[in-house]
């Protein structure tokens, strides 16, 4: 081997010499790469001292790489989050999601090395991203970056986790709180414009009706609509001595599509739901009319779509002048059962992990704050000792 190998010198306009230590190779991906490290005569007090300095540390180098031992170069972003979605599978929908805040808020610093990027980086990344959304998305946006950096964990990259600076920032303006409930009158309404609704054409007259049908499972037993789309005559036992449905499965998406059957939520989601008499005679007449395999099921059979019938309810509830989602049902369930259940099976209906689940969904009436403020036992003594300070 040449003395001066990979080697070179280089004299600043200042006079300062440095020597550079060049190596190309190529790596185990089979792709070029090029190590470079500088030494200055600043550093090592004298240009003789800095050029011993770089012969060893290139004998050194060369010996790395040939074994394999030589570190790449740290990957950027980009490929870093395309990495973590082989890392970690998600779901059709939720990677369609992560892409969606990657896109808006990570996709900017794509072609940074990730030992190059800063706390403050991410920090902007995320406050530029909060100032025109929830906190709830902001939180969403953050586990992106989260994900890279679990990426490179499992790669073995010795990148410490930069997100554990970051701070969410408030929210500026306030959140508009969505409609979580709705009256029996205002659901009636809603319903008479649906059924009124679409009515000049086949297909809109079986849509319309068969999401009445969906409603009324809703209104009746609080499943979520991916779980009544995934209804199947199996699922439903009207001839058992306690009629009742059986929830074992929702319509999402798996590593690859979207609208196909998949497991519900947790343990807790799968539960039979008694069936009422009112529901009885629905779901015998929903079994007697359809012909396909989901009860739920769009006009050629094909399997619901969660944003297409969103999306109809929507028109529906503006031509009804009603605010409505599908969702809005569950809450009414949870409410309605909140008053005369115990906990314990209140949570079992709903399919919630935990009874602080099924109480986030529980609204109270004007009528009921009313008669809880009249109903409040106050200590007598504190009552008698405000009338005589008056």
């Amino acid at each position: 081997m040449k003395k001066k190998k990979y080697i070179s010198r280089r004299k600043s306009k200042a006079g300062t010499i440095s020597w550079q230590v060049v190596i190309p190779y190529t790596d185990e991906d089979n792709e070029k790469q090029i190590y470079n490290k500088s030494f200055s005569e600043i550093e090592y007090g004298t240009a003789a001292a800095a050029r011993r300095a770089a012969l060893d540390h290139r004998d050194r180098m060369i010996i790395e790489i040939r074994s394999g031992r030589v570190k790449r170069r740290a990957p950027t972003i980009a490929p870093l989050y395309k990495r973590s979605l082989d890392v970690f599978p998600q779901r059709y929908n939720t990677r369609r999601n992560h892409y969606y805040f990657y896109r808006h808020a990570v996709e900017a610093y794509g072609n940074m090395e990730i030992q190059d990027v800063k706390v403050a980086d991410i920090q902007q990344s995320i406050n530029d991203y909060a100032s025109t959304h929830t906190r709830d998305m902001t939180m969403k946006c953050l586990g992106v970056w989260k994900q890279i950096y679990k990426t490179a964990a499992v790669l073995e990259i010795p990148i410490p986790d930069k997100t554990v600076g970051v701070v969410i920032p408030r929210q500026t303006a306030p959140e508009k709180k969505k409609p979580v409930s709705i009256s029996d009158e205002d659901f009636s309404r809603f319903l008479a414009t649906l059924q009124n609704y679409h009515q000049y054409d086949a297909i809109g007259r079986y849509r319309s009706r068969i999401i009445w049908f969906m409603l009324m499972i809703a209104y009746h037993t609080g499943m979520r609509p991916s779980e009544i789309y995934a209804l199947t005559a199996d699922d439903v036992h009207l001839d058992a001595g306690h009629p009742y449905i059986s929830v074992n499965k929702a319509i999402g998406s798996d590593l690859t599509q979207r609208n196909v059957p998949v497991k519900v939520k947790s343990a807790s989601g799968y539960r039979d739901i008694p069936v009422s008499e009112e529901l009885h005679r629905i779901l015998a007449d929903l079994m007697s009319w359809t012909k396909h395999e989901y009860l739920i099921s769009d006009y050629d059979g094909s399997i619901f779509s969660t944003d297409f019938v969103s999306n109809y309810i929507h028109l529906v509830s503006k031509a009804a002048g009603v605010p409505f989602n599908a969702y809005m049902l569950r809450h009414k369930f949870a409410t309605d059962l909140q008053r005369t259940e115990a906990p314990r099976t209140v949570q079992d209906l709903m399919g919630h992990a935990s009874f602080s689940m099924s109480m986030e969904y529980a609204r109270s009436s004007e009528d009921d704050r009313i008669q809880a403020v009249k109903n409040r036992k106050t200590p007598e003594k504190v009552v008698s000792k405000v009338v005589s300070d008056a």
